[in-house]
């Protein structure tokens, strides 16, 4: 698993942020104690503070995944 300090870009960390803000209304628990109620800002921080794991992966990698699990049709997010 990659650190945020390993993120290239801005995108990239606003995609982690939102991906985890939506597992976080989804019901998930989170993972640190925050002050703030807002569970955008509760993904941000814990982003950050690198309590979450994820996996950059590459456009090759992502045509490979999709070929194995299912075909041309199948995305990976």
């Amino acid at each position: 698993m990659e650190s945020y300090k390993d993120l290239d870009s801005k995108y990239k960390f606003i995609l982690l942020v939102s991906k985890r803000a939506r597992q976080l209304l989804k019901g998930a628990k989170p993972k640190i104690k925050s002050k703030s109620k807002s569970l955008i800002r509760i993904a941000q921080e814990e982003v950050e503070k690198g309590v979450i794991d994820f996996k950059v992966i590459d456009e090759e990698e992502k045509e490979k995944k999709g070929k194995k699990e299912g075909g041309e049709g199948s995305k990976s997010l």
